[in-house]
């Protein structure tokens, strides 16, 4: 009997690649999930139907859940959203008689810096308020409720996503090519990596294994790759670029805390003006709507830099301009925990379909064709990229 899935958040890098894997296999009636058209090219050129629907509307989920025997959330709603977004679809799941909710969740939940004991999915959550680890708790929170109250939960919870078209591994290139990312020591620092190949494949086995009972479960790569690693693995794409510095472990604690704690009020504006989760929250807020409208129109009577805050007016700047905030990955190189994927091997059968070699080595053959990397045009396309960035700040 063929089994309806319904993938939501299937624009996504994670929902559109699970979407294509389960269509692949023949033997799912599979429901993409998208909120708004505008990253489903990948999905709309299969000519496929693709079911829309706001998180916010229960009756929209409603309509999408009717007859799906498993459900997953791979969605990434604005901050404050993550909460009422997750309980709207929860309770339509539940009442819908849903046979396996699949949820992704995030070691952010953590915190930036977690303790030796996270290690496994049991150590105590420390992710600060309103940061982004604290709403997937929230949810995780929520997820495990319903699971209590009657819907059969696996909570998923992935580190850094890699594999083709990773943001991730997209920041890491722009950051060595710029000179901006000096590895911690020697870089032995574990580095904790999924390849989204592999993640899709743990969200398939959960449609049938696991305890259901919406604990967390590490999803990894689940080898003891380091920062080493990866930059040796992403160097034969990065480039004519400066050799890879290293700082202590000191330092890099105070280089990340100075990054952070060293906006001027005018680059705060320029980071929260921009920022595409706050835009996102405005334009469903009325209250706010109205107050940005009136700061955007009083703007147009001042300076020109005040214009740029809020209307965001293109500025050509030189390459070298851009500042961009590379602390987060140097951040990441002082988390010094390595997630074990135990329970995901026992409870799900879960073996990684491609190791930590495999994944990067298809990233860079799709990078190269994909980005020109190596072809006589590289050059000039590295240049208006980088310009291109410069304009955007980053």
């Amino acid at each position: 009997m063929t089994r309806r899935v319904a993938v939501f958040g299937a624009s996504g890098h994670v929902g559109g690649t699970l979407v294509e894997r389960l269509l692949a296999r023949g033997t799912y009636d599979v429901r993409p999930v998208i909120h708004t058209a505008g990253n489903a090219w990948r999905l709309a050129r299969r000519g496929i139907r693709l079911w829309q629907a706001d998180l916010a509307r229960r009756e929209e989920i409603r309509e999408v859940v009717a007859g799906c025997d498993v459900v997953v959330n791979c969605t990434y709603p604005p901050g404050e959203q993550m909460e009422p977004t997750a309980k709207n679809l929860t309770a339509e799941c539940l009442a819908a008689g849903v046979k396996r909710f699949v949820h992704l969740s995030s070691i952010a939940v953590y915190g930036e810096f977690p303790s030796r004991a996270a290690e496994y999915e049991t150590a105590t959550e420390r992710a600060p308020k309103r940061t982004y680890g604290y709403y997937k708790l929230r949810q995780d929170e929520i997820v495990e409720r319903a699971a209590k109250s009657g819907l059969p939960s696996v909570v998923l919870c992935p580190p850094n996503i890699t594999g083709l078209n990773s943001r991730y591994l997209f920041e890491i290139l722009e950051a060595l090519r710029r000179g901006m990312l000096p590895l911690v020591g020697d870089g032995s620092a574990p580095c904790v990596l999924v390849d989204v190949v592999n993640l899709a494949a743990a969200i398939e086995l959960a449609f049938d294994h696991g305890a259901a009972d919406g604990r967390r479960v590490f999803i990894n790569d689940d080898e003891p790759t380091t920062w080493r690693d990866v930059v040796d693995s992403l160097w034969p794409i990065v480039g004519d670029a400066p050799p890879v510095g290293s700082i202590g472990v000191d330092e890099a604690r105070r280089f990340v805390a100075n990054q952070r704690d060293g906006f001027t009020l005018a680059q705060a504006a320029r980071r929260i003006a921009g920022l595409g989760e706050l835009k996102r929250v405005v334009k469903q807020t009325p209250t706010l709507l109205r107050w940005a409208r009136r700061c955007k129109n009083w703007s147009k009577y001042g300076p020109r830099r005040l214009r740029q805050v809020f209307e965001g007016v293109p500025r050509i700047a030189p390459a070298s301009a851009a500042s961009p905030d590379w602390s987060r990955l140097v951040a990441h190189q002082l988390r010094g925990v390595r997630h074990r994927c135990d329970r995901a091997r026992q409870e799900l059968g879960y073996r990684p379909e491609l190791t930590f070699a495999q994944s990067t080595a298809e990233f860079r053959r799709w990078y190269e064709a994909y980005c020109g990397f190596g072809a006589d045009e590289w050059p000039l396309l590295w240049q208006l990229h980088h310009r291109l960035s410069a304009t955007r700040g980053g």
